[in-house]
């Protein structure tokens, strides 16, 4: 395993281990050491263009003779952020981003540059089977660990502030618009994967004037200080039954709430929020893992939504859910 970029490398050896910080660093050692086969682990670290990391390591594993990709999250936000990882695979046929782009992408006129944005996504259908029939092979865990038992889902209610409860209700009926019937229509609807979500979101949204957008989003942070207390209350009986568990929160208020009660409780924990670096989150994650001690891991839904090892938790609790509209009042 590599662990300085000043190492030579061994011609003697059969393998070599690098992080991609340090692959980086010493691109033209790799390059002229003439390797014929790579492994990408957590594979999705190359999926956006124009990062240096990209940039770099992208060139040396299209030259390769043999390239496998591994990620625990195959499917991506937007087919855009598969283009990379198909190329590294095969650059003799993702030769040209725009051609996938315009097949893939739905490419519209962006009104802010004048050029295409490929944020959308068109052919679904054609794509997936375009990957299941050339470079994917997708095994879910229960085909690979069948001594796993079933996931069990567990909606907990618990007490909320009727003092914040209140200030938001006051704060929805300051304007016409009926909040109510617009966020349960939302929630009572299902959408497969080909349903354009984020489009409906939008749509919906162009009919709320500025004041209204606002006053969703102050009742959306309220509601995480409004459940607080009984959450706080939740977190001290997961801990009492001793199992080791993530817990996911979006407002840093209700962050540190969960982190004082962890502390209140002399519980070993981690904290991976926004402020931390990547080195330090993969340390972090480690000691998670690797240590008995560490209970808990308090975790940002924006930080850590993808790309960590956190499989030492038997329980995970969603005390805060993180979308494009703020439907989570609803849970009061």
């Amino acid at each position: 395993m590599i662990t300085k970029s000043a190492t030579e490398l061994n011609g003697n050896a059969q393998y070599f281990i690098f992080s991609y910080d340090l692959a980086t660093k010493m691109i033209d050692q790799i390059t002229n050491f003439g390797f014929q086969m790579v492994i990408l682990d957590e594979a999705h670290y190359i999926k956006n263009t124009g990062t240096k990391r990209t940039d770099t390591i992208l060139p040396a594993i299209k030259a390769m003779k043999r390239v496998i990709l591994l990620t625990g999250t195959p499917a991506f936000a937007r087919p855009k952020e598969l283009f990379n990882l198909l190329q590294a695979l095969r650059p003799d046929v993702f030769v040209k981003f725009r051609d996938f782009g315009n097949r893939y992408c739905d490419p519209k006129v962006s009104r802010w540059s004048g050029g295409y944005d490929y944020d959308g996504a068109s052919h679904t259908r054609e794509l997936r089977y375009v990957l299941q029939n050339s470079v994917m092979i997708r095994r879910l865990k229960k085909e690979v660990l069948s001594e796993l038992p079933p996931k069990r889902r567990q909606k907990v209610e618990v007490e909320t502030d009727p003092a914040i409860v209140a200030k938001i209700k006051a704060m929805m009926n300051k304007t016409s618009v009926d909040y109510g019937n617009v966020v349960t229509d939302l929630v009572n609807q299902h959408y497969d994967a080909n349903d354009d979500l984020d489009g409906q979101i939008d749509a919906m949204k162009k009919g709320f004037s500025g004041e209204a957008l606002q006053i969703i989003q102050m009742c959306y942070s309220l509601t995480g200080q409004a459940k607080l207390k009984g959450l706080r209350q939740y977190i001290k009986d997961v801990i009492e039954s001793e199992v080791k568990f993530l817990i996911f929160a979006h407002h840093f208020d209700v962050l540190d709430g969960i982190e004082e009660e962890v502390k209140a409780q002399k519980v070993e924990y981690i904290r991976i929020d926004g402020t931390v670096s990547a080195k330090a989150r993969q340390d972090r994650v480690d000691e998670f893992q690797e240590r008995e001690q560490i209970k808990v891991a308090i975790l940002s839904l924006t930080a850590c939504s993808v790309g960590l090892n956190l499989t030492a938790a038997s329980t995970v609790i969603f005390a805060e859910v993180r979308i494009s509209f703020p439907c989570v009042f609803h849970s009061l």
